[in-house]
């Protein structure tokens, strides 16, 4: 009967111990993480420069000191990361095909715009190739060049937008002006500064083409 109660006591002290290192064991684990997860990283041969590198650094560091919990967190974090990469270089592509859109539209409705617009579409073509690129070959790559030549673009079209608004209605009033130039010598200089402000927009310079806007509204300053 003592034999029997010692073996009972023995196998409940055995589970016990059991319970708590399988305790210690779960604790360890991140949660939701399947077993791809816990052990395997990213192929770097799949891609280079900085996501290659990112992934063969991590892998250095694992094959020097084993793999623990703190890797197994960074091995998930890696590879969210590089599918936010590949979700942000997608959305660069949908920028940039929307932005080529609109500017094709803007050109086609009238007839003074900048030459340079053609290969700012152009540009825009082979930055989407590019993104196209990087989204499955290097997701990791900065969004800093590409979101700063997007911003540029369309303060340039906003700002152009701005100045083609202000010669339409310009012109309206120009066309009363001209009617009343009676002399050569108001004729030439007038129309060698129109032909400038046409000259201006068509190469893209809007600083120039605004300051002569603003020396032809002096001009036209009483006419409604």
């Amino acid at each position: 009967m003592v034999f029997l109660l010692v073996v009972a006591l023995l196998i409940l002290i055995l589970f016990i111990n059991l319970n708590k290192r399988m305790g210690k064991i779960t604790e360890t684990l991140p949660e939701e993480l399947n077993e791809e997860d816990l052990i395997e990283l990213p192929n770097e041969k799949a891609y280079y420069d900085e996501t290659n590198k990112a992934i063969i650094d991590l892998k250095k560091k694992i094959d020097k000191a084993g793999i623990g919990n703190e890797d197994i967190t960074e091995i998930r974090s890696l590879k969210e990361l590089i599918s936010k990469g590949y979700n942000d270089w997608e959305k660069v592509q949908d920028e940039l095909t929307q932005m080529i859109e609109e500017r094709t539209v803007f050109v086609s409705q009238g007839n003074f715009y900048p030459r340079e617009y053609a290969f700012d579409i152009n540009r825009m073509r082979t930055e989407i190739e590019k993104s196209r690129e990087l989204q499955l070959n290097n997701p990791l790559k900065s969004l800093e060049e590409i979101k700063t030549f997007i911003k540029e673009q369309n303060e340039k079209v906003s700002f152009y937008k701005e100045i083609k608004g202000k010669v339409e209605i310009m012109l309206i009033k120009l066309e009363k002006y001209e009617k009343g130039l009676k002399t050569k010598k108001e004729t030439v200089p007038y129309f060698n500064k129109k032909q400038e402000l046409f000259i201006h927009l068509q190469n893209g310079d809007l600083k120039a083409a605004n300051k002569i806007l603003k020396e032809l509204k002096g001009r036209v300053k009483n006419i409604s």
